[in-house]
């Protein structure tokens, strides 16, 4: 993905660390929320990687309602000013991302974020910033996990590149000129009825343990 895309993405997790305070209770109303939608999901397909992850342009539409598209299997397209997000716990997160396999791992958890965001009272997508302990070094992970049958209007070129037509893990290295001695990638996979953007980036030495992280993960 570009640079302006993963710039983006960090300021949404910037935006909202400010004005966020933890909302632990939110969890269990997402739970209830995640579960009950699963009706209109798509079966799961065992494969994030990037987020960013993630790290898409943070396009702001007007505030009318974009129209749903019908037929064809297409997603429901909206707009970010379309959602609300609030902070929330690794518990919740845990429904999402398969949190629990990195316990007893090489890889240890050092920090962790997370929002969940809703449309129309419903949760849409989550946002995490990860950081992942490794014998040499921290492995940043930043992702998304949008909800089967959405995307939002700012990430759907990467969604239909990388994800509509496409099951397995997908990892893409990049090589910022304004980041060297760097190691980057961006990352894409479906899982638990979500679809994963991923955005990874740590030192070189640390580099053989992205793809087993997001393995892990998914």
């Amino acid at each position: 993905m570009k640079q302006q895309n993963q710039n983006e993405i960090q300021k949404l997790f910037d935006d909202y660390a400010e004005s966020l305070s933890p909302q632990p209770q939110l969890a269990s109303r997402a739970k209830e929320r995640y579960l009950s939608m699963q009706v209109v999901q798509k079966p799961r397909r065992a494969v994030w990687a990037a987020a960013v992850c993630a790290v898409i342009v943070f396009v702001i539409a007007a505030a009318a309602v974009l129209p749903v598209l019908t037929g064809g299997g297409e997603p429901q397209v909206y707009a970010a000013s379309q959602t609300v997000g609030q902070r929330v716990d690794a518990d919740f997160a845990s429904e999402i991302v398969n949190l629990q396999a990195f316990e007893g791992s090489a890889y240890s958890i050092v920090s962790q974020k997370y929002y969940a965001f809703r449309l129309d009272g419903g949760m849409v997508y989550v946002a995490a910033q990860l950081g992942f302990s490794t014998d040499q070094g921290i492995v940043e992970v930043q992702f998304v996990a949008e909800k089967d049958g959405f995307v939002r209007l700012d990430w759907r070129t990467d969604y239909e590149r990388y994800l509509k037509d496409n099951d397995g893990l997908r990892v893409v290295e990049r090589r910022p000129e304004n980041m060297p001695g760097e190691y980057v990638t961006n990352a894409y996979f479906k899982a638990n009825g979500m679809h994963f953007y991923v955005y990874t980036q740590c030192n070189p030495s640390a580099a053989q343990f992205v793809q087993p992280i997001l393995q892990i993960m998914c």
